[in-house]
């Protein structure tokens, strides 16, 4: 396994050496700045190309800038060495493409971590900007205040990431076994990682038609055997299970399977997408397994399943267009509505943060700016089957305060594309705006 060690040297050159040296006993490989020569590349496109190729990236950050990048390569941001590091990781790209994002361990110093470096106000002003963007960004990261602790924490996050990860292939490989023998009893077409991923990408309003068939078979046709090999709460597998966006779409099967749901659920004419519970490579985790609209709600959804008009309202709304001009407290006031007609399993809100970041961090499709009305589904699908996260209008997300808005909207301008804008918060709940939209959640049954 080959790890990259991501450090400010004035600030972290013991903890990275012996950090280091304890990975290498494992018997991993690990690189750190410090192993690369200039070469026939720069620094920072032999730093890129290694992170490419690497497994995992474990990131020291403290108070201490580093270096700033320069180069042949003109880096388009003034970024120091270790922050590019990070964006690296990220999937960023020094010709601006995107690349997946690398599993990251990330761990933050305390204040009882003191190593003070000298530094001019204006780099240290930009790496207490920078931390604070790390630690407000709702991805998963640790505090350590020593050497023994932070050495401690990241053998154990290794081995725990490398524990899930391998019980979550043997299943996968178990399942997609399972689902191959029976598209051979049935004379289905074979099912594979591939064709699944293929089913979602090409024909996700025909909501996996082969796939749910196997899904609701096995469902009914083999629940010992899945007690039996998963226990009798799948989500005690699943919860801590390493996903990716490449396999998000095998793993929402499979944990259909396993959990004897279905991967479509339609409430009051609204479609709602299951969203396996689990970690992703960005450290957003979801511990347990959730429904999220298929899309934004539509002129006609909103008014046919939430204020429930007639028929010659209905006439008047379309179901390509975004419903607009909402403010929070009309979406709560709706939603109490609505809950007192639903089934007792099916709790109904708008997203958490947590919920947000974890299903956009399994991958987001955004359309481009629109100059006029927008439109929903212009836009490919995410590799779990859920449209318009990116791009289209604001969409509310609650908090522990109050409420939040994300995603962008048709008038905002992503750059790159799959960048999602910063959150708007600290809004009065009654303001509504022409591109406000709404997108809503089911929880899972307990049981499952």
């Amino acid at each position: 396994m080959k790890i990259f060690l991501s450090a400010v040297t004035a600030e972290f050159q013991d903890c990275r050496q012996a950090l280091a040296a304890d990975l290498r006993a494992v018997g991993w490989e690990v690189k750190s700045q410090e192993d690369f020569q200039t070469g026939p590349y720069s620094l920072l496109r032999s730093i890129e190309e290694y992170i490419d190729g690497c497994d995992w990236v474990i990131a020291l950050v403290g108070n201490a800038y580093g270096v700033r990048a320069t180069g042949p390569d003109r880096p388009p941001a003034p970024r120091s060495y270790t922050q590019w590091e990070y964006f690296f990781a990220l999937g960023e790209r020094l010709n601006g493409t995107k690349a997946d994002p690398k599993p990251i361990l990330l761990y933050l110093t305390t204040d009882d971590f003191v190593c003070a470096v000298e530094q001019p106000h204006e780099l240290a002003g930009n790496q207490r900007s920078f931390r604070g963007e790390l630690e407000s960004s709702g991805k998963h990261w640790s505090y350590f205040g020593d050497l023994q602790s932070l050495c401690r924490f990241a053998l154990r996050d290794l081995r725990v990431g490398l524990d899930s990860s391998q019980r979550w292939r043997e299943a996968a490989r178990v399942w997609l076994r399972e689902l191959e023998a029976i598209c051979r009893e049935i004379n289905a077409p074979p099912i594979t990682r591939e064709s699944i991923l293929r089913y979602v990408s090409d024909a996700p309003g025909k909501t996996l038609p082969a796939t749910e068939e196997l899904v609701e078979l096995l469902a009914r046709d083999s629940l010992a055997r899945r007690r039996a090999f998963l226990g009798p709460r799948p989500t005690a597998f699943a919860a801590d299970v390493r996903i990716d966006s490449a396999w998000a779409a095998a793993f929402q099967v499979l944990y259909a399977v396993a959990a004897g749901v279905p991967i479509i659920r339609v409430e009051r004419g609204l479609r709602f997408v299951l969203i396996p519970p689990g970690v992703t490579a960005e450290g957003n985790a979801s511990a347990h397994a959730f429904y999220v609209s298929e899309s934004l709600i539509s002129e006609q959804e909103w008014t046919a399943s939430l204020v429930g008009a007639g028929e010659s309202a209905l006439l008047k709304r379309s179901k390509d267009r975004p419903r607009t001009d909402l403010c929070f407290e009309d979406v709560q006031r709706a939603l109490n509505d609505l809950r007192a007609e639903l089934p007792r399993d099916a709790r109904i809100d708008v997203p958490t943060r947590e919920q947000w970041q974890y299903v956009m961090s399994l991958g987001a499709t955004c359309q481009p700016a629109w100059t006029a009305a927008p439109m929903l589904r212009t836009g490919g699908p995410n590799p779990l089957g859920v449209f318009d996260l990116l791009g289209v209008t604001w969409q509310f997300v609650r908090t522990d305060g109050g409420f939040e808005l994300r995603g962008g909207s048709f008038a905002s301008r992503l750059s790159p594309p799959d960048r999602e804008p910063a959150a708007v918060a600290g809004l009065n709940s009654a303001l509504q705006q022409d591109d406000y939209g709404v997108r809503l959640t089911l929880a899972l049954n307990e049981e499952h």
